[in-house]
């Protein structure tokens, strides 16, 4: 079967004009064929197998306590991870991580679809033996974190695998479903409540590491503010849509909000990246965060729900259209369920 491809995550914090040096530094951290680079520390950090099964030895690089680089004996077939379909957006093999977080004990089917390899059930358990290791390294209170940028976005990328790998844990594997029981943890599973909280506290020590991310793929808030992509569109007001729109988002952080985009009371951004982050956390605090593209951990997310902050995610591009177009609309926003009705303020 062919692997499925995915955009790559926002929480490696990509500028969305790459320069030909950026997606070759991009092309070394996730190089399966090179035993130093920090996709393969990262895999032999967490003591994951390869995804043909093979389960390689490791060893530490100089003796010098630097994260574990994998035996290249265990390589499975160098099976790329990342594709260029254009020079700015990179797609990541899914296929591939997903067999790679579950010891090669799980398929890929879709990006929502799993099938179990069951004869590979016992590797995953001790897979996951070494995973429980390695957490409880570092989330216990006061772990440090690397020093050098190379080691965090190692960590950064190891922790990621982490996250993915708990999320396999879960009784059910669609986003819609992972985010209602992030936003609201009541509504899981018992037996899911625990990973879910290990999940938002892995989420949470891999936004301290985003930084390192920043000092080889610079920040665009300069752009975004620019943009108007603030709560202030930045096209002239248009006549206001008739009635009312309602779309259909994903739940980040509770809460009911009502309010006028052109106050700045609620903030629309096209993506969830970073940058955005830096805005409503360190500016002042919006009444509601609303995103028209991202995933519900990415690093943006991820601290609008540590700072209880209601937020909705992938609402879509006909949303953000509709909301840089229109200078005079209000916003009805539901955090629980993830609904964002728009209407013209008459």
């Amino acid at each position: 079967m062919s692997p499925i491809w995915l955009p790559l995550s926002e929480d490696t914090c990509l500028p969305s004009r790459l320069t030909g040096a950026q997606r070759s530094l991009l092309g070394a951290i996730f190089d399966v064929t090179s035993s130093g680079s920090p996709w393969r520390r990262a895999i032999a950090a967490l003591g994951l197998p390869w995804p043909n099964g093979t389960c390689g030895s490791t060893r530490t690089a100089g003796g010098t306590g630097t994260a574990a680089v994998a035996d290249t004996r265990a390589l499975s077939q160098g099976e790329p991870l990342l594709s260029w379909p254009t020079e700015n957006e990179p797609l990541i093999n899914w296929t591939l991580l997903v067999a790679t977080a579950s010891a090669g004990s799980i398929e890929a089917l879709g990006k929502d679809r799993m099938r179990t390899r069951w004869s590979r059930v016992p590797a995953l358990l001790f897979a996951q033996w070494r995973l429980e290791r390695y957490l409880a390294e570092r989330l216990r209170e006061g772990a440090p974190l690397p020093e050098t940028n190379d080691d965090k976005i190692v960590e950064s990328l190891a922790l990621g695998l982490a996250v993915l790998a708990l999320t396999l844990r879960l009784p059910a594997h669609d986003e819609a479903r992972l985010a209602a029981w992030l936003a609201t943890p009541s509504s899981a599973p018992f037996s899911a409540r625990a990973t879910l909280i290990r999940i938002q506290a892995l989420q949470r020590r891999r936004s301290a590491l985003s930084p390192a991310w920043r000092e080889f793929f610079p920040s665009e808030l300069a752009e975004i503010r620019e943009a108007g992509e603030t709560g202030v569109p930045r096209a002239a007001a248009l006549e206001p849509p008739l009635g009312e729109r309602t779309f259909k988002g994903l739940p980040v952080c509770t809460g009911e909000v009502e309010g006028r985009l052109r106050d700045g009371e609620i903030l629309v951004f096209a993506q969830a990246r970073p940058e955005t982050a830096e805005i409503f956390v360190a500016g002042a605090r919006p009444r509601a965060v609303l995103y028209a593209q991202g995933g519900v951990l990415s690093h943006a997310c991820t601290l609008a729900r540590e700072a209880g902050i209601p937020c909705v995610t992938g609402l879509g591009p006909e949303f953000l259209a509709l909301t840089r177009a229109n200078g005079e609309l209000t916003v009805r926003m539901d955090g629980a369920t993830g609904e964002v009705t728009v209407r013209g303020v008459q």
